[in-house]
């Protein structure tokens, strides 16, 4: 019966370690993801704005 508990509770703490180490690399990949999704994101805003400058040029009448 001792025994048991004992497997029973390393058990536990090797999920609650592994938990943690899961939390800690999708936490890690998380933030990368979230910096280059800014980035992206910033330049396909300004490749947007920039485009439709040269759309309203190109349309201007001349």
């Amino acid at each position: 019966m001792l025994s048991f508990l004992v497997e029973r509770k390393s058990l536990q703490d090797r999920y609650f370690i592994t938990g943690i180490g899961l939390f800690l690399v999708f936490h890690q990949m998380w933030k990368t993801m979230w910096k280059s999704g800014k980035l992206l994101y910033r330049q396909y805003i300004s490749w947007y704005s920039n485009r439709k400058k040269v759309m309203m040029w190109k349309s201007y009448p001349r």
